[in-house]
Formats: structure tokens, C-alpha cells, sequence
């Protein structure tokens, strides 16, 4: 039996059921990737398909190795002899074996990846006729085959996680580069290991041709791992032997003995004077190295105490610039805080002036795209206003009162709307209640008459034709009556805050439903509670609005005009007004 080598162009045959490994230029089939099929054949059909090439692993050039024998443990790549593709495999399910790895061919010519090696697994060099395994690299599966054909022809050629004996693969033709003859049991001799290529391509590199040794992969004949390349191994055939490096030191003692001889002859019969001279020069050498050794031991510590030197102050800078950098950036942060805490300041301050001013210089802006409105209320947020014209007509505006003003259908005395216009609810001048979700609904009629209602989210209270009050829990809920008789009612904070007028004008607000009513000074025709809970917005029987913060232990503020309707929004910063000829305005109150 011969050893392949690389470069030679074998045939493989599968040990359990005697077919060839074949490629040919033919897709795998829908459901796989798609590249070049290889299977396995009977043979004969297509003898060139049935060709394949040991190369050098990925990455070394293609005619690196050829002529060397290959041996067990070694990573190669197979060519396809025809098409110049790859065997290659992946982790890619094999479409008619889950469990198994696809293999194809990929790349062309010196073009692939490192998912185009395969390990050798045999014991010593790989022999012609022998059985051997071949192990993907990249996934350790072995290239395996078994008795399934392929929808395309062609026995099914997989990557098998496991081993049996479906693994095993024989060189069974070579054509190419001559096989090497195997000698001594077996083992090829004379055959350099694997080495890389060099830039180039250049083999051996040229690590290798200035004697350093080992290459990756073995040794040569006889050479100690580790070990210089002997001369007659790097030599080409016929040239001479490269001279062997002197000794200095032998070179050195040979001369001192020469010499020594020397004197000893030309002493004559002084031949006792001679060796005593001899002697003391020897011990003369022997301190002058010592002293030499001394002097270079000192400077290696004196190099050494520097260094640390030099490290221990460059330690000591870095710690300092870390320090100044802290302390830096802690002094920016206390004056980002200092500055912060004086806007604050600043703002309370003007607010607490703001407060004692009054309305604080703010100033009625006219709304003058607003249809004439008598009736207006502001959902939460101040975004969402909806009103009532004299004539019934609803409308409804989302940004803030400017822009165009929405025309809902029917026919309304009172209008309220709920955050984001999600629910709009009317009050008809027969006292039905009506309501609808967004603008683009329709209105569905709400069990229980009522003469007037306020929300604020989406919880309501009330009044009827009776002046009976009454609390509800949004669209699904029921009305609940409530203590007390009312001719308007408002309510804030979630429900939790709700104030009320009497027939007689007087202002009324409780702290939710179970707490007693209290009074508020003043005469209304209007007492409405800011969103969240903390103010009032009022309006008297002489057509004047006043709002209070703090309520209700604040103090009432005039707010300038007259105004049969107000709405607020957001803490009474924003207050809507319906003057008596319809027009509508805005204030934002700082």
C-alpha cells in the first residue's frame, strides 16, 4: 500500500456499502441551502465527478504540501476534481435527516472557509485501501453515508454527530502526484511535516529555512522538538556541510593552552616558575569576570530601582489627576445644584408675588374662531374644550380653545368632555343626558334626567328638575343620590372634592360624598372646583367671575369682564369665560 500525498487526485469509497463520494454542478433540493449536491454512486456513470483532491487546510495556499505524505491528525481540504468546489459541511439540518448535518460543495478553486476542513482520523500515515474517518472541524460531525437515496439520485451523504460504522471511508484509486512508497512499519520516512505557507505562498516559510524548528504538525527524522534543524537535514542533496559555530570559550581555552604549552617549553628547565605564572593569571581572569559580572548585576538593580521609579511616580500622577477630577466634578455638581435651587427660589418668589397681586397681569385672550358660546367647560388638561351655543348647537375644540371649533350634532342646553375627548356628555333642554364616545361617536341615551351635570375624568354628579343631587361612577356606573338640594353642582380631584349652589345662591363644598357640607362666603350663580381639588371658579348673579386658591380658606379674586359661564383647567392656571354677547376667552393665571 502507498501513502496518499497531498495534491493527489483520489477516489473515495464508502467501507459499508461500496459507493464513490460524487459532485456534480446540481442544486439540493427545496428545504436545504441550496449549494452543490455530493452523494455517493455506483460508479461509472460519471467517472470525472468521482475525483477528489487532498489540499492543505484553509488558509494555506493549494500546492503548499504537494508531494508530502499525509498523515493521521492532519486538518485537510478536499477539491472537487471537476467543478473545484469544496467538501464542506454546516449546521444546517440535512432536509430529509433533521438530526444529521448537511454537506455540499462550496467555494471554488483556493475561495472558501474554515467549514471546508476535515481532521484525518487514522493511526500513522493514511495508506491507500485503508479505512479512515473524516471529522468536520467546525461542527465534529463525521462524514457519513447509509442506504437512503437522495431525491435527485445518488446515495445520502450527511454529517453524523455520532460514530458507527457508516464513518468509515478507503482510498481506492490515485492518479496526480505520486503516492509516497510507505517504509518501517508503516510510517513514511523522510517526509517533512506541515508547515504554514508564508506571504506569497513561499514553502517552507522562511522561519523554517533559518533553521527554527518545529513547524506546526511534527518534526523531522531524528530533530528534538525545539531543537535547531541540523545542518545536514537543511541542506539540499549535494552540497556541503555548513560549518559548525566555534566556541568562543573552547576557542579561548585551546589558545590559553597553546600559549601555556608554549611558555612551558621556552621555560627550559624553569618549568615550576611557569605553572605559577599560569596560575596566577588564571586567578586573575576569574576576578576580573567576577567583577565584570558584579558591575552588570549592579546596573540590572540600579535599571530596576528606576523603572519602579518611574512606575511609582507615574502612579502617584494618575491618583492626583483622579483626585483633581472628583473634586472637579463635585464642584460642578454643587453649583448645577445651587443654580437649580436659586430657580426655584426665583419661581416661588414670583408666584408668591403673582398670588398677592391678584390675577397677577393676566390678561383675557380672545378666542376668535370660537362660535358665541353661554355655556363652556375645560376637561382636564385644558386641551379639551367643549361648549354650548344660545341656540343649542355643541361644539368642540381639542386644541385649547384655538383652531377650528367641531360641530356635534343635536341640540344641548349643557355640554361637559372627559380627558382626550373620550366621552362627551350632553344635557338636553328636556333634561335628558346623553352620551357619546369621542367625536366620532354616537349618542346613546343615559337613564335618569337631569337638569345640569359636571365630570371631572370620569366621574359625575348632578342635579334633577328637583334640585336633587347626585354622584355617578363614569358611563357604566349608576346615579347615587346625594344629601342636600342644589341647582349646580361641580366636583374635582377625582370626585373626592364637590361643590354646590343653592336656589338661594349660597355656595356649598363637602370633602367627597360622606362628609358634611360646608359653607363658602359668597353669592353664585356658578361655583366650580379646579381639577384637582385645590381651587374655585365662580360666577355671581351680576355676571362677575372670581376664582380662589387655596380653597377654601384662600380669598376670592376679581378676574376682569363679565362672564355668564367659566371653565377651568390645571390648578386654575387656565380659566375659560363666556361673555354675555358670546364671545369667548382665555387666561392663564400665574
Amino acid at each position: 500500500m502507498a501513502q496518499v500525498t497531498f495534491g493527489a487526485a483520489v477516489k473515495l469509497q464508502h467501507c459499508e456499502t461500496g459507493k464513490l463520494l460524487h459532485s456534480r454542478p446540481v442544486a439540493l433540493p427545496p428545504g436545504s441551502s441550496g449549494l452543490q449536491q455530493v452523494a455517493c454512486t455506483a460508479g461509472g456513470s460519471d467517472p470525472q465527478g468521482e475525483w477528489w483532491t487532498f489540499k492543505p487546510k484553509f488558509g494555506y495556499t493549494d500546492a503548499a504540501l504537494d508531494g508530502r505524505g499525509v498523515n493521521g491528525g492532519e486538518i485537510v481540504r478536499l477539491e472537487h476534481a471537476a467543478t473545484h468546489v469544496n467538501l464542506h459541511s454546516h449546521a444546517v439540518p440535512l432536509f430529509c435527516r433533521p438530526d444529521h448535518h448537511e454537506v455540499c460543495g462550496f467555494g471554488k478553486d483556493e475561495a472558501g472557509d474554515p467549514q471546508d476542513d476535515w481532521r484525518v482520523e487514522v493511526v500513522g500515515p493514511l495508506l491507500s485501501g485503508a479505512p479512515f474517518r473524516l471529522v468536520h472541524m467546525a461542527t465534529n460531525v463525521a462524514l457519513h453515508s447509509q442506504g437512503c437515496d437522495f431525491p435527485v439520485g445518488g446515495q445520502e451523504v450527511s454529517g453524523f454527530h455520532g460514530r458507527d460504522n457508516n464513518d468509515f471511508w478507503r482510498v481506492v484509486e490515485v492518479r496526480g502526484v505520486a503516492a509516497v512508497t510507505a517504509q518501517v512499519g508503516g510510517m513514511a520516512i523522510g517526509v517533512p511535516p506541515p508547515q504554514p505557507a508564508a506571504p506569497g505562498g513561499i514553502y517552507p516559510p522562511p522561519a523554517a529555512a533559518a533553521g527554527i524548528y518545529p513547524p506546526p504538525g511534527g518534526c523531522f527524522p531524528g530533530v528534538v522538538p525545539g531543537a535547531p534543524i541540523p545542518p545536514q537535514v537543511m541542506a539540499p542533496p549535494g552540497a556541503a556541510a555548513a560549518p559548525q559555530p566555534v566556541d568562543d570559550s573552547s576557542s579561548s581555552s585551546s589558545d590559553s593552552s597553546s600559549s601555556s604549552s608554549s611558555s612551558s617549553d621556552e621555560g627550559g628547565d624553569g618549568g615550576g616558575g611557569g605553572r605559577k605564572g599560569r596560575g596566577k593569571l588564571g586567578k586573575e581572569a576569574r576576578q576580573a569576570q567576577r567583577q565584570a559580572r558584579e558591575a552588570r548585576r549592579r546596573e540590572r538593580m540600579a535599571e530596576k530601582a528606576r523603572r519602579q521609579h518611574e512606575q511609582a511616580a507615574r502612579k502617584d500622577e494618575d491618583r492626583q489627576r483622579q483626585r483633581e477630577e472628583r473634586l472637579r466634578r463635585k464642584e460642578e455638581k454643587r453649583r448645577q445644584k445651587e443654580a437649580q435651587r436659586a430657580r426655584k427660589n426665583e419661581h416661588r418668589r414670583q408666584h408668591a408675588k403673582h398670588s398677592a397681586d391678584g390675577a397677577g397681569g393676566g390678561k383675557w385672550e380672545a378666542l376668535g374662531k370660537a362660535p358665541p358660546l353661554y355655556q363652556i367647560h375645560a376637561a382636564v388638561g385644558g386641551k379639551v374644550v367643549v361648549g354650548v351655543t344660545a341656540g343649542g348647537e355643541c361644539y368642540l375644540n381639542v386644541k385649547g380653545g384655538k383652531g377650528e371649533w367641531t360641530r356635534l350634532d343635536g341640540v344641548f342646553k349643557q355640554a361637559v368632555v372627559a380627558p382626550r375627548a373620550s366621552e362627551i356628555w350632553g344635557v338636553t333642554r328636556n333634561d335628558e343626558v346623553f352620551c357619546r364616545s369621542g367625536k366620532d361617536g354616537r349618542w346613546e341615551l343615559v337613564p335618569g334626567p337631569m337638569s345640569q351635570i359636571q365630570m371631572d375624568g370620569r366621574r359625575l354628579v348632578g342635579v334633577n328638575a328637583a334640585n336633587q343631587a347626585f354622584w355617578r361612577d363614569g358611563r357604566a356606573g349608576e346615579w347615587i343620590p346625594l344629601d342636600g338640594l342644589l341647582k349646580h353642582i361641580s366636583c374635582g380631584k377625582h370626585g373626592r372634592v364637590i361643590t354646590g349652589v343653592d336656589a338661594m345662591g349660597n355656595g356649598f363644598v363637602r370633602q367627597g360624598r360622606g362628609a358634611p357640607w360646608q359653607p363658602v362666603p359668597g353669592c353664585f350663580r356658578q361655583l366650580d372646583v379646579t381639577p384637582d381639588g385645590s381651587g374655585f371658579v365662580a360666577v355671581t348673579p351680576a355676571n362677575q367671575a372670581f376664582y380662589m386658591r387655596n380653597a377654601p380658606s384662600g380669598e376670592w379674586v376679581q378676574l376682569e369682564g363679565a362672564f355668564t359661564a367659566v371653565g377651568s383647567s390645571k390648578r386654575a392656571v387656565l380659566i375659560y369665560g363666556c361673555a354675555p354677547d358670546g364671545k369667548v376667552f382665555r387666561q392663564r393665571i400665574r
